[in-house]
């Protein structure tokens, strides 16, 4: 769907995560049949059915077809997107969920947890720091 100045009209989270949804359920369905279709025939197949999400998003694409694929993280990513688009929240208290919530999923099961002892309060130099333009990007 183009908007009236002729550009591509992006789709919503609502439109993004069903697409998601059924590229994952169709994938993982045809995974568990044994392989009755190959992988690049899926794909083949996916592309033209959602050609739309498949051309705007390729990398995404390409993810969702991974048996490694997180739907419930990418799901919670549409939502701190919206909330940062219904000024609900900031871009940057978004951000740092984000990173505290990837933070607790990936890092610290294999790192620990980090020393009580540190002082995190003079490490002003660590601190994670946003553009205006990251922003107006997602605002």
């Amino acid at each position: 769907m183009k908007d009236f100045s002729g550009t591509q009209k992006r789709m919503d989270n609502g439109e993004l995560e069903a697409i998601v949804d059924d590229i994952v359920a169709t994938s993982k369905s045809q995974r568990g049949r044994g392989g009755a279709v190959s992988p690049a025939e899926l794909r083949a197949h996916l592309s033209v059915k959602h050609k739309r999400f498949a051309t705007s998003y390729p990398k995404l694409f390409e993810m969702c077809l991974s048996p490694t694929f997180d739907a419930d993280q990418f799901r919670y990513m549409l939502a701190q997107m919206d909330l940062i688009q219904t000024k609900q929240m900031s871009f940057e208290d978004s951000t740092k969920k984000v990173c505290e919530n990837l933070n607790e999923r990936y890092i610290l099961p294999l790192v620990g947890a980090p020393d009580a002892s540190i002082d995190v309060t003079k490490m002003d130099h660590l601190r994670f720091t946003t553009t205006k333009e990251n922003r107006e990007t997602y605002s």
